[in-house]
This record gives structure tokens, sequence and C-alpha cells, in this order.
């Protein structure tokens, strides 16, 4: 929405926020903002003074409400989701929230995106550091000479799990000379397909179906774990080391586990509680600040809630690793797994850190060199009536030179359209790529979180719920028909069981 790029040029209190970060006074606050309003100004920061952001948020739902925001006004952006230590050997794991981190990760390295959203605590785990991320990205190009085993060992060494047919992200799987596999950072699977050692085809495909969908030149292929080591035997000597150093009253517990867990690494080749060995993979720690470069914008939505958040989850961590350590499965050493809130302000006090918050408060963690209140006004969804649009327009077409309206589908915008000019109301069309028209009403296809005001710029815009798409109609499968009694199998008749399946009828035996 190319629209929403400048209107907030016609507000002093963003003209005096933009003049004080391109003079360097940070930290800073702006109040009076609702979310969407947050979303519009970190847009508007961004696009004017040309620069990249993380947006630190209290809690998932804001998170993604900002995110869905940002991508709507058109701010590529990414949600850095926190995740579970996994510190036992467990056989089913889910690594989903590992991989959204991995994928958000590679693409802010890359460039990918524009923003990065993540909640407080999720900014503070530790994750692989930047370097290790380059060194375990491999590209892969059309004409290359490389062989099968060197780019399984590469998948292998990044984490990915060996499957007879990649089904999901962090899996990979090899026919002949076909290696099929899932990043993190891909929305569809690759296939890569050798000649000899030369690669000869390089493609997308399908995951239901199996087949191509389309050629590629190449990519990076990005590892599937946040904890990626080269060599399982030098990891397990490690474990082995780190186990004879152990001291306490649970020692013999806890050299039980690392020798078992070392066995078991040097046997499989993986492990599934590889999280509590960081300190052993990574001499030096890295978060999520580690990838921001210095002069990106910080913004810090609602300052007191992360600080709760964090408190309540240190809180619980303690209570976790008092667990862990009496059961033998954590010891000293290998217990540290994220950044506090005192680590926190520090990254806040070094960044170019704005602090965007609802209301006013009295008092900041951080001085702040400057506090502007936005006069802001969010609104409500509108229902799609075009009778209580029309009673809006009326009331808004005194104050404001502009009107926007965002209607959902395209559609809807058309019939939203023709409706309001047979009622005499002069409405034009709008693409999200067009610049902000200087009065008027205007329809737009689109969505945001809520609508909101501008007075002193004179601008307004009313939102349409989001349209949810039309769920896809599965096709029924026939039923078959119901045996009520043994007597009318006979052998050799095939059935399907219940709870079993397809089976053959081989007749009753005591």
């Amino acid at each position: 929405m190319k629209f929403l790029d400048n209107v907030l040029d016609g507000v002093e209190e963003y003209r005096t926020l933009c003049r004080s970060a391109e003079n360097g006074r940070f930290p800073s606050m702006a109040t009076g903002l609702a979310s969407v309003n947050k979303a519009h100004l970190i847009h508007s920061m961004c696009k004017r003074l040309k620069k990249r952001a993380l947006v630190l948020c209290a809690d998932e739902a804001e998170a993604q409400r900002i995110c869905s925001d940002l991508l709507a006004m058109g701010t590529k952006n990414v949600y850095y989701p926190s995740r579970d230590f996994t510190f036992r050997q467990i056989e089913g794991l889910s690594r989903e929230f590992e991989h959204q981190r991995i994928g958000a990760l590679y693409s802010y390295l890359s460039g990918e995106c524009s923003a990065i959203v993540a909640c407080v605590d999720g900014a503070l785990q530790y994750t692989i550091p930047p370097k290790a991320l380059k060194n375990s990205s491999v590209s892969i190009k059309t004409g290359e000479e490389i062989t099968i085993e060197r780019l399984v060992s590469a998948l292998v060494s990044g984490g990915y799990t060996r499957v007879e047919q990649v089904e999901g992200t962090g899996q990979f799987a090899v026919r002949g000379g076909i290696v099929d596999f899932f990043m993190p950072s891909g929305d569809k699977p690759c296939r890569v397909e050798f000649w000899g050692d030369e690669i000869d085809t390089v493609s997308s495909f399908d995951i239901d179906s199996q087949r191509r969908i389309e050629t590629l030149d190449g990519f990076v292929i990005t590892p599937s774990s946040e904890l990626t080591f080269g060599s399982a035997d030098e990891l397990s000597q490690k474990i082995e080391q780190k186990a004879k150093t152990v001291r306490g009253k649970t020692a013999q517990k806890v050299k039980e586990i690392l020798y078992s867990e070392a066995e078991h690494l040097k046997n499989a080749g993986r492990l599934t509680s590889v999280d509590k060995y960081y300190s052993l993979i990574y001499p030096e720690k890295a978060t999520l600040f580690d990838y921001i470069e210095q002069d990106a914008l910080v913004f810090v939505s609602e300052q007191p809630k992360l600080k709760e958040r964090m408190r309540a989850v240190m809180w619980q961590w303690g209570e976790d690793l008092r667990d862990y350590l009496a059961e033998g499965i954590l010891c000293k050493g290998l217990d540290s797994f994220s950044d506090d809130w005192t680590d926190e302000l520090g990254e806040l006090s070094k960044r170019n850190t704005i602090f965007i918050d609802n209301f006013a408060r009295g008092t900041c963690e951080l001085p702040l060199r400057e506090l502007v209140n936005f006069n802001a006004r969010q609104r409500s969804f509108w229902s799609g009536s075009v009778n209580v649009l029309c009673e809006d327009i009326d009331a808004l077409r005194k104050d404001n030179a502009v009107c926007i309206i965002l209607c959902g589908n395209d559609k809807f915008t058309r019939n939203v359209y023709t409706e309001l000019n047979s009622r005499g109301y002069n409405a034009g069309l709008l693409k999200k790529d067009d610049p902000l028209p200087e009065r008027g009403i205007y329809l737009c296809s689109g969505s945001l979180s809520g609508g909101f005001e501008y007075p002193q710029a004179g601008f307004c815009l009313i939102t349409h719920t989001a349209l949810s798409e039309a769920p896809k109609k599965t096709k029924k499968q026939k039923k078959g028909q119901a045996m009520f009694s043994l007597s009318e199998l006979s052998p050799g008749d095939y059935v399907v069981h219940s709870m079993h399946g397809i089976g053959q009828f081989d007749g009753i035996k005591k």
C-alpha cells in the first residue's frame, strides 16, 4: 500500500521523531499508538530513513498482528518465534519453531526482508551464530560439479533427517542420482538431479504429487538445525571430556547420562538432546541481536509488558533448571541458554531504540532523549454494511481530506464502488502501488488489523474485516458396505477393518 508511505509526513510528532532519529537521538519514545498505528509508524520510518528494523513484542498475538499489517502495507518481514529446548533423548520431536527461526535468520541475513518481528524471550534465546550459519549454507547451481556423497554429508551436518520420501521441512531423500530436500527457509521442497558428478537440473517440486514444478538456476541450502557440528566423533569426545570434569552430589547421574549420550552420538551420528551442548558446539554465544546491524531501528512495543514477560520466563526457567540439575539432565557449564532482562537493556542502550506504547507512562527503563505523543485515533472494523459506511463517511468528510476504504477482496471492492457512486458519493478506485491522493473517497482491496485517523494530516482509513478464504472442498470417500455378521464373509474375501485397514478374510480359528 504505497499510499500509506507518506501519510505521516503531515503529522508534526512523526516529523519530530524522524529528525531525532536522523540526529542519532536515541532512545526515544512515541506514545498514543495502537497496534495498527505502531505497524504504520514502523513501515513509514523504515521507508523514510531507508533502514531495516527489529520489532520486539510482549506476546505472539501482537507480533503476528504487526507482521500481518507490515506485510499488507508493503514491508516484507519475517516472524522469529521462541522455542522450547530439548534436553532429553526422545523419539518424536517437532522442530517447527526451530525451522521458522532459521528461515527468519537467513532471510534477514541475506537481505530478503526489511524487518524481523520477535517476542522478547525468543530474541534473547541463544541461536546459531551468523558466521556458523554462513559456513553451514551450501550454494547449489546448475552445471556445478559436486558428488552426491558431499551433498548428503552437507545435509547431515546441517541437521537434516534422511527419509524414504520428503514430506516436511528438515528432511532429505536420495534415489539414485536424485537428491530431494526441504529447507526451513523455503516454501517448497527442492530437487537436485545429477549426471555423474555434475548437477544436471535444479528444481522445486510438489510435496503431494512429488512432481517437478519449476526449474531453478540454483539456491543456497541452509541448515535445518540451530546447532550444527561437522563431526559426531569430535562432539562426543567433547561430551566425554565434560563428563570427566563434573563434580558435586549429582555427579554420578550426570556422568552416566553424558557418557550414554556420547556413545549414542557415535553410533547414530545425531542426538535429539543436542540443545544441552550449545556451549560445547559454539564457544561464543549468539542471539537475534547479533544478526541486527548496528544502524537498524529497534522498536520496543509496550516495554513494561516485555519486562513482565521476561520476569515470568526467567522464573519458570529457574524452576525447571532446579529439576534438571537434580535429575542430572544438566550440570554446571551446561545450564545457560538465554540472556536475561539486564542483557536486553544493555543491548537497547547501544541501539537505535524507539519505544512505542499505547499509553504514556511516568518512567522508562532507559533515559529518553526524545518523547512524542501522537494524536492517532483507532477505528473499529467496518462490518460490510454500505448504510453504516455511508454514515461513517458523512461524519468524516468534514474533518478529513482523504478517506480510504479497504474492502478486502477485489470483487467486494467493485461492488462497494458501484453502490457508493449510485448514492452520489463520487468514490474512486485506488491500486496498492498508487501514491496518496490529495483528497476524496477511495476504495482499495486489502485489509488491516484496524482502521485509524490522523486528524492533523486530514487522513482516515476504514478497513473491512479480513475476509477468510472459502474452505477447499475435500472429495468424500465412497462409503463401503458395512458388515454386521461374519456369516456374510467367505474365506478369501477382501475387507477394510475400521482400525487395521485392508485385509483378507481367512476364516475363523480358535
